[in-house]
């Protein structure tokens, strides 16, 4: 199984691993995705299995393959893609959309059951819509959810041997995570400067990693590392355009992990991002892992 495309950066520091991505593709780390470009995490359950996949298009980019159930002969599985868009977001008719996807050619054989519904995440509104197919195959129920961000459709596939499966492939979507708006109370402010207003641009955790200049090491806590609780904390942070570390939210990481983690990236340091001969705030996604 491919965990991490090529686009990754692995630098591995005493049981600690820092990583980097970019472009649309995003990264894998076990069973959590994340994606810095499209701006959202998908934490799957553990008896998922997660597959990150190579792109095949420049318009039409596969994410991610998942299944649960016996290898062989999964009981739900699920594919997820995004497809750049060239129209603004707020004009964009999910449900045309929808429909253009219903009269395509992988759908043939397959009946809309209901109508158009809409589910919710952190963060997203979705469109959904079900199918279902005679055809002779294991998977005869199907579920598609699509939403728009940053330039791109997102598409959720979840198919199932029955009805109760795709009901249950469906509640992981509950692990979708859209990155917030840094006006969020719920970020960690570092400094007297966490509230100032001031330019910001998002930069990816390859260019964030070149120009880190002050790499502090978590502590593995005491009580962790007894239970063999181990994984990556993954957070969304900013830089201010002194090159300290502004505000930091976590995105995933497993309770026991995440304070020792914010504690050791506080202190981080980095080279001023400047823009038309100007320093500026940046924000991007960076990553720890506790082995």
């Amino acid at each position: 199984m491919q965990l991490l495309s090529l686009v990754l950066l692995f630098i591995t520091i005493t049981g600690f691993q820092r990583l980097s991505a970019s472009g649309t593709q995003g990264f894998l780390s076990g069973k959590s995705y994340t994606n810095e470009q499209l701006m959202f995490t998908y934490q799957f359950p553990a008896d998922w299995v997660v597959e990150q996949v190579d792109s095949q298009s420049s318009e039409l980019v596969s994410l991610l393959n998942a299944q649960t159930g016996p290898l062989q002969s999964p009981t739900a599985t699920m594919t997820l893609s995004a497809e750049k868009i060239a129209v603004q977001t707020g004009s964009l008719d999910l449900s045309e959309y929808v429909d253009a996807i219903e009269q395509s050619r992988p759908l043939k054989g397959w009946v809309r059951v209901g109508e158009q519904t809409t589910a919710e995440t952190p963060g997203r509104t979705w469109l959904q819509a079900n199918f279902r197919t005679n055809d002779n195959t294991s998977m005869r129920e199907l579920a598609v959810l699509v939403c728009a961000s940053h330039g791109y459709v997102l598409r959720l596939f979840y198919f199932g041997t029955s009805e109760d499966w795709l009901h249950n492939a469906i509640k992981t979507s509950r692990g979708i995570r859209f990155i917030p708006d840094w006006s969020e109370s719920s970020a960690n402010d570092v400094g007297s400067e966490a509230n100032s207003v001031s330019r910001r641009v998002r930069i990816s955790s390859g260019v964030l990693y070149s120009n880190q200049t002050k790499w502090l090491e978590p502590n593995y806590p005491d009580s962790a590392r007894r239970e063999r609780v181990r994984g990556g904390v993954i957070v969304s942070l900013v830089v201010g355009t002194d090159g300290a570390v502004k505000r930091i939210y976590v995105l995933e990481g497993n309770p026991a992990l995440t304070q020792s983690a914010i504690e050791a990236m506080r202190d981080w340091r980095y080279k001023p991002y400047v823009l038309n001969g100007r320093p500026v705030e940046v924000d991007s996604v960076a990553w720890v892992e506790f082995k």
